[in-house]
């Protein structure tokens, strides 16, 4: 009697685990979703706050689309045109409708948060990652973390202030930007698959910059890339690339502390 209780038990994980693996990807979209709603649904009513009122109720920017038809206006990074044209889409479907801009910042959040779980298969798949646990529980790894980004207070600011969604949207761009770059960095690829996965790169990189200037960390990050997770065929990492991207971002960095462009207080 309990031998067959235990086949039972047995054959219900086996069925589970099955259900799991073969509905990895929806059932992972599922719960980011869920957790993402749970933790900020609660903020669709927040009032506006701080700079939401300069950028929403004083600027002129929003209030139509002629500054977004003038290219300078979007190579102005100071003027962050990528997060300040959500801004104006908000304010010409609701204008000052408060749940509307509540509802795209945590629709930016859940993008993030799926990104994050992209990036994260990709990079638990590297040929770097070696070690058998790792190996075995990727999947789970991959889904767990995405959940802890997606509900950790340290996102609270970027998604219920809704200026900030400055922030998120860059980090959107800034996580795209990361995957396309190891896809373009995979050997496996075709010339002219290549070149559209490092003209998406490219324009993820800009448009990451353009809505904020934290972004110029993206450099850094892809060395760090190259240096712990992409491999060629054997298995190995490209140690000139990784010398020629230090040296330019060292390089980078002098030059703009000569110039007087970088802020030397937080060097």
């Amino acid at each position: 009697m309990g031998k067959k209780k235990n086949n039972t038990e047995i054959r219900h994980s086996v069925k589970s685990e099955n259900f799991f693996q073969k509905n990895f990807l929806t059932v992972s979209i599922i719960l980011i979703l869920t957790a993402v709603l749970s933790v900020y649904s609660n903020s669709f009513q927040n009032s506006f706050q701080y700079d939401d009122v300069h950028y929403i109720f004083q600027s002129n920017v929003i209030k139509n689309f002629d500054s977004f038809k003038n290219l300078g206006f979007w190579f102005d990074f100071n003027g962050r045109a990528p997060a300040q044209f959500t801004l104006a889409l908000n304010y010409y479907f609701g204008e000052y409708g408060i749940t509307g801009y509540h509802v795209v910042n945590v629709a930016i959040h859940f993008t993030s948060a799926i990104l994050v779980f992209i990036l994260l298969g990709i990079i638990l798949n590297s040929k770097a990652i070696k070690q058998d646990y790792i190996v075995q529980n990727r999947k789970i790894i991959q889904l767990f973390t995405s959940l802890i980004f997606a509900v950790h207070p340290i996102q609270t600011e970027s998604v219920t202030y809704i200026v900030q969604r400055m922030e998120s949207l860059s980090g959107v761009f800034y996580i795209a930007a990361l995957i396309f770059y190891y896809l373009f960095r995979e050997e496996s690829s075709g010339l002219r698959k290549k070149i559209i996965e490092f003209s998406l790169f490219f324009l993820a990189a800009l448009l990451a910059v353009m809505t904020k200037q934290t972004a110029y960390s993206l450099p850094l990050t892809i060395l760090l890339m190259e240096i712990y997770f992409i491999r060629d065929r054997d298995g190995l990492s490209n140690k000139k690339l990784i010398i020629t991207i230090s040296a330019v971002l060292v390089f980078a960095v002098l030059i703009g502390l000569f110039a007087d462009i970088l802020p030397r207080e937080y060097l």
